[in-house]
């Protein structure tokens, strides 16, 4: 395949401004409201234009942001096994649980790998290399704002 275009709109409304095409496997869409539900089409195009057919479709929410803490004191840096990801934690409710991003090579779409629930977290991420954010995650699963790092 030589690219995939992903379209979008709100459940039972009209697409909105045609497709994204994007280069990989996944999409993160920078445009989609909070709180409304969207449904989302797949559809591959290869070298010749020639197009797969469309996907069924799925419907996601985005949630509305967290208003808690973002992580502070993100650092990574390459060891023998990968890249460790570390940063400082947050007392009270939100900092319990911390999800770990990496955003490449494109910019729209970004890949969960890993959870971490430690007050202070450390993550070890095998074979990666780019650029990484961690969020906080509160007890409705809202995610805070990002924090981010490179890594080379």
């Amino acid at each position: 395949m030589d690219h995939y275009e992903v379209w979008a709109a709100p459940v039972g409304g009209q697409d909105l401004d045609g497709p994204d095409e994007v280069r990989g496997t996944a999409y993160t869409d920078p445009r989609a409201p909070q709180d409304v539900p969207v449904t989302y089409t797949v559809e591959a195009v290869d070298t010749s234009g020639r197009r797969s057919g469309v996907s069924e479709a799925v419907n996601a929410t985005r949630p509305a942001p967290s208003t808690g803490p973002k992580p502070s004191g993100l650092m990574a840096r390459h060891d023998g096994s990968g890249v460790l990801i570390s940063w400082d934690g947050h007392s009270g409710d939100m900092g319990q649980n911390y999800r770990v991003y990496a955003q490449s090579p494109d910019p729209y779409a970004s890949s969960l790998l890993a959870t971490s629930y430690p007050p202070d977290g450390e993550v070890r991420v095998p074979r990666a290399g780019g650029l990484f954010y961690v969020v906080s995650v509160d007890d409705e699963s809202r995610e805070s704002a990002p924090a981010y790092v490179g890594a080379y």
